[in-house]
């Protein structure tokens, strides 16, 4: 019989977590930008580039979502 294993719950929270801010940190970001950004052509990364209005917005999202990789990964055995 195999034994189950449990995953940590703050793992489950913090994979939850990251499409949620992502999703979150684009759209935000998305509205900030200047009428010329059209989010079905262009990319995420447009948002958080040299230029981009507002650009920390995105960037913290892109931080919080690696943070959050990171939090899961070490959750997980």
């Amino acid at each position: 019989m195999k034994q189950q294993v449990r995953v940590k719950s703050w793992a489950l929270i913090s994979a939850t977590s990251a499409p949620i801010l992502l999703i979150g940190g684009w759209t935000y970001a998305a509205t900030l930008q200047p009428t010329g950004f059209d989010s079905a052509r262009d990319t995420i990364s447009a948002l958080a580039a040299f230029g981009a209005t507002d650009r920390a917005v995105m960037t913290w999202a892109l931080l919080l979502v690696g943070a959050c990789h990171v939090i899961t990964a070490s959750g997980l055995r």
